[in-house]
């Protein structure tokens, strides 16, 4: 289905224009601002200039009419009123002297004369007027008077000041140069409103806007006139492009036969255009062989995933296989140990009845051929009597050794939750574990707090501190002839934490990352199976629904960290 081309926000003719537009009134605006600029500089140093200049002139004037007056020409009181004449004009009925526009100071600009205490001796329209507090008309707290009067005693100097126009209410911006004229004790001040001097450089800026008119205009021309150009070639093209219907590809060249990008364009589209009808035609095959291919692949995938969930359950029932040898190997070992270690007092036991039984034949010959004195009576009483204690003793390390053998071995194959003593259960694993190390001079040091009640699996508790205590004895104190193994216990407020180490050998940096990976063994050629610590780690992080970290350094022993909680729920173990 053939597709109507999108219609345009903004065309590229448009947009060819706004920048044309904003190009010319940028430049042109940036021009305006530094000829104003520069103008306006000019013209303020020129206008300072004239001022200068102008109260230099009449300070010479005061000088020529100073002459007369030591001449006796004149009277030093008509020589200061022909001043102010000269510099304003002849007073008027209302006191007021017009502005002398033979000195050419501008459209508003004039000259007056202050006393050193601010009366206005010579001015348009104040004159006779004290000035002394009289502040600046913009409202800043500047006494405009005493300004001009400092600047005039300091040498001369400018002053600028906001003051209303000669004859008017409205305020502009002036200017002034002041100068003092000692023997007559005259300020001479030159004024003139910044607007008068400044009407140059605004006469430069209207020129300039009508010079930017005419240029905006002949730019949106020559823009209207390449624009429609340039967008009507872009617009057959994307018109061509549109009408590209992939269910019926015809090959359906444009002709442009502009020697610009457009026409470089065209050319490049008929290539393009040519190649895409070729090509589709290619991928309708293509995409043939592609579906049959897809039908085959998705059927071997089900085959490979049907074999391969078939290998995860099988691999699933290895590992349970595993851990339950690892298990039943860990048992086997227990009992082992207690058989081992139960010989000893049972030995003790039946060769204490043997000496029973031989003082008692003693004793009961000796009786009968009437050789039993008193002293040999409490002789036998005595020997019996050790006998018998020994006897008792022995028996009773039996029982002992028999009972934590039937508790450790029921809670590994029971696994039931029970809530126990754990520094209790702790010593029970030691006692059963006591003949793998007790003809050497390691030391076993437990720290656990008193009646420590948990509610866990105590024998997933065996089955983790055996494989330690059995790892630290083949590996980490292996070759040594004395080592310390330690179990400390330390409540938290919502966990307690399990820190068990030993002062070995130490694992390796390379290796401590490895330990609790699956058939990772340092021993193999020993019959090591690499799974003690992996099972351990499972135990703690899903049974126990705890954590565990390793810490090691060569020759320096290894510690391990287990964070458990108090209580495990049931359902997440």
């Amino acid at each position: 289905m053939i597709k109507k081309p999108d219609k345009v926000e903004i065309s590229i003719k448009t947009k060819l224009l706004l920048v044309i537009v904003a190009v010319v009134l940028l430049t042109n605006i940036i021009s305006i601002i530094f000829a104003y600029s520069a103008s306006r500089s000019e013209l303020d140093k020129s206008g300072r200039t004239i001022l200068r200049n102008s109260v230099q002139m009449t300070m010479e004037v005061i000088n020529l009419k100073k002459e007369e007056v030591k001449k006796g020409l004149i009277t030093k009181e008509d020589a200061q009123e022909d001043i102010k004449i000269y510099l304003l004009g002849e007073k008027d009925e209302n006191n007021k002297r017009p502005i002398n526009k033979n000195i050419d100071l501008g459209e508003n600009g004039y000259i007056f004369v202050l006393s050193k205490t601010a009366d206005e001796l010579a001015h348009p329209s104040i004159e006779g007027q004290n000035t002394w507090l009289v502040k600046d008309y913009s409202g800043k707290d500047v006494y405009v008077a005493q300004d001009i009067i400092k600047e005039a005693i300091n040498g001369g100097g400018y002053s600028y000041y906001t003051w209303k126009l000669p004859f008017s209410e409205a305020l502009g911006q002036k200017v002034a140069y002041s100068e003092y004229e000692e023997d007559w004790e005259w300020i001479v001040v030159a004024s003139i409103y910044t607007e008068d001097y400044n009407s140059g450089a605004n006469v430069i800026t209207r020129n300039l806007l009508i010079v930017l008119f005419f240029s905006v205009m002949l730019g949106v021309v020559l823009a209207l006139l390449f624009a429609g150009r340039l967008s009507k070639n872009i617009r057959l093209i994307s018109d061509s492009i549109a009408s590209i219907d992939f269910d019926d590809l015809k090959y359906n060249p444009i002709e442009i036969v502009n020697r610009d990008e457009t026409g470089v364009l065209s050319k490049y589209y008929n290539i393009m255009l040519k190649k895409l009808v070729v090509t589709v035609s290619e991928n309708r095959e293509i995409q043939k062989e592609l579906k049959s291919i897809n039908s085959e692949l998705e059927n071997r995938v089900n085959d490979r995933t049907k074999k391969l969930e078939e290998t995860v359950s099988s691999l699933r029932m290895t590992q349970n296989q595993l851990e339950e040898k690892e298990k039943l190997a860990s048992l086997g070992n227990l009992v082992a140990g207690v058989a081992h270690e139960i010989n000893t007092p049972l030995g003790v036991s039946i060769t204490s009845v043997s000496m029973l039984e031989h003082i008692l034949e003693e004793f009961d010959e000796d009786l009968k051929n009437n050789r039993l004195s008193k002293g040999k009576f409490l002789d036998y009483i005595g020997k019996i009597h050790d006998n018998n204690e020994i006897l008792e003793y022995n028996l009773d390390r039996a029982v002992q050794l028999v009972k934590s053998f039937k508790q450790i071995a029921s809670d590994q194959i029971v696994e039931e939750k029970v809530k126990f003593n754990l520094k209790d259960y702790i010593n029970k694993i030691l006692i059963s574990l006591k003949h793998e190390y007790k003809n050497t001079k390691y030391k076993i040091e437990v720290e656990c707090p008193e009646n420590f009640i948990i509610d866990s699996y105590p024998g997933t508790y065996s089955q983790i501190l055996t494989n330690f205590i059995m790892n630290s004895l083949i590996h980490g104190l292996e070759g040594k002839a004395s080592g310390r193994i330690y179990i400390r216990v330390i409540k938290e407020k919502d966990y307690f934490v399990i820190k068990y180490g030993d002062d070995g050998k130490g694992v390796s940096k390379d290796n401590i990352s490895n330990i609790f990976k699956p058939f990772y063994t340092t021993k193999r050629e020993k019959g090591g199976t690499g799974l003690g610590l992996s099972i351990v780690y499972n135990l703690i992080s899903t049974k126990l629904q705890g954590s565990i970290k390793a810490y090691s350094e060569k020759d320096n022993g290894l510690e391990y960290t287990i964070y458990l909680p108090y209580n495990i729920s049931e359902g997440e173990s």
